[in-house]
């Protein structure tokens, strides 16, 4: 409680000097607890007139060299409040810690003190310490395995896409060279066929039919190069047996005979242009003359070699199969017999390819022959043609029907019918009343017509 202490000097009323107030409180000290590496302490005490000052005194009566914050305040009744703190760290001056509030104009003080042991200050842990460490190592440590861990993942996911992109492009290069090779072997084979073609072409000879060798309902035209059938007769019946005519030219594999001539090699070509029926190839001399006595009624499982087309299908199957598979069916058929090889072949002369090879083992003459295809009720069938040999410079177009004409491919297809006492050696041939036969149409020769590539054809 504060003490008041009150000086008035007076005079017989008269005022000698004005009275003088002071005023002294007692002080205390908190322990506000650890800071940092020391404690921390607060010095207050309040009630006191004039300003007081303060000051803390360690051991043996020195002054704290510590840092000191005090501060202050007057109240409305004019008296000062005093607070001030101070970190006290451990060293050898611990002990008493004492805190002085003066009164200047009393010459008078209050203080208070507190002993502070070694154990009061706080103490860092070994432990702690290594707990420290290791929670700022670990961190980082994993920070770093992280990042070992990424970049590991990183090259590898580089190393694997760049693997991937080798094999993508090796994969690619693979499928060009592949491609490439497959063009390649494809010319190759193009060329192999046409040249093969091309031989056998080289050994084209002239072929005509044979007036006095035919069925009677077929007429043949004056050049004996093109047959067909003659317009159905309301009075006369159809004179029965097979609808063919044979050529005059027969061909014989000789002994002996000059290999290099090729003699025995011959080739002739028949357009069929877009006829369904008709049917080609050779017969022996046996079967020629059963055709002369007309004594033949249906094709023979022998003296027979033909490729043949019935209501749009090919035969041998064989034939079929390769024909269908072209985009562009033959309109002229090139036959080339080899009898020094033993073979009669095929081949489309649109895309120069071979269409069908058959065998041929035979020592008797053979001859070339040509059917139309007839079947009863039926219209007039298309004539077939055996192309003149001619050169592969020979100027020839197109005409509207796929055969190739000479000149303009506009004028009639039929010309004028044929000479008295030409064609119609027999009684059924066609009438004298101003009917036109159908004139034999020229072949094309290859690369005069562009075809379409196909598996097995090739283009000219």
């Amino acid at each position: 409680m504060a003490t008041w202490w009150r000086l008035c000097v007076c005079s017989l009323g008269i005022l000698l000097a004005p009275c003088s107030l002071s005023a002294v409180a007692p002080v205390f000290i908190d322990v506000l607890g650890p800071r940092g590496q020391g404690i921390e302490l607060a010095c207050r005490s309040a009630g006191w007139f004039p300003k007081p000052e303060l000051q803390w005194v360690g051991k043996n009566g020195k002054n704290q060299a510590m840092e000191i914050v005090t501060k202050v305040t007057q109240d409305r009744e004019n008296l000062y409040s005093v607070v001030s703190h101070v970190t006290v760290t451990e060293g050898e001056d611990n002990g008493d810690i004492s805190c002085i509030v003066q009164n200047g104009l009393l010459d008078s003080e209050r203080r208070s003190a507190i002993h502070l042991s070694r154990d009061a200050f706080p103490r860092v842990s070994a432990w702690l310490a290594a707990f420290w460490i290791l929670f700022a190592v670990v961190p980082i440590a994993a920070g770093a395995y992280a990042y070992r861990e990424y970049s590991a993942k990183r090259k590898a996911s580089q190393k694997k896409r760049s693997e991937e992109e080798a094999v993508f492009i090796h994969k690619t290069e693979m499928i060009t060279l592949e491609t490439e090779c497959r063009k390649l072997h494809e010319k190759i084979d193009r060329v192999v066929r046409e040249q093969d073609f091309r031989r056998a072409r080289s050994y084209m000879v002239p072929v005509t039919l044979d007036q006095k060798c035919k069925h009677p309902k077929l007429t043949l035209s004056a050049d004996g190069r093109t047959v067909w059938h003659n317009p159905p007769s309301q009075w006369l019946a159809a004179p029965s047996g097979l609808r063919i005519a044979v050529g005059k030219e027969g061909f014989l594999a000789r002994e002996g005979h000059d290999k290099e001539a090729g003699a025995c090699r011959v080739y002739w070509e028949v357009e069929v242009g877009d006829s369904p029926d008709w049917v080609l190839g050779v017969l022996s001399r046996t079967v020629r003359q059963k055709v002369t006595l007309q004594r033949l009624e249906s094709f023979l499982d022998w003296g027979f070699w033909v490729l043949r087309r019935s209501e749009g299908q090919y035969h041998p199957r064989e034939a079929n199969t390769v024909i269908q598979s072209w985009s562009v069916k033959p309109t002229v058929v090139g036959v080339y017999l080899d009898l020094e090889g033993g073979s009669l072949s095929f081949y489309s002369v649109n895309s120069m390819a071979l269409i069908l090879e058959i065998p041929v083992k035979v020592s008797e003459e053979l001859f070339p022959f040509l059917s139309p295809g007839y079947a009863e009720g039926r219209d007039q069938e298309k004539p077939l043609s055996i192309c003149p040999p001619s050169d592969w410079d020979f100027p020839q177009k197109l005409g509207v029907s796929g055969s190739v004409i000479q000149g303009d491919p506009t004028a009639p297809a039929q010309p004028p019918a044929p000479k008295k006492g030409e064609g119609t050696e027999n009684d059924t041939g066609p009438p004298t009343t101003g009917e036109t036969a159908p004139a034999a149409a020229y072949c094309p020769a290859p690369g005069n017509e562009q075809v379409n590539e196909n598996s097995t054809g090739a283009s000219v």
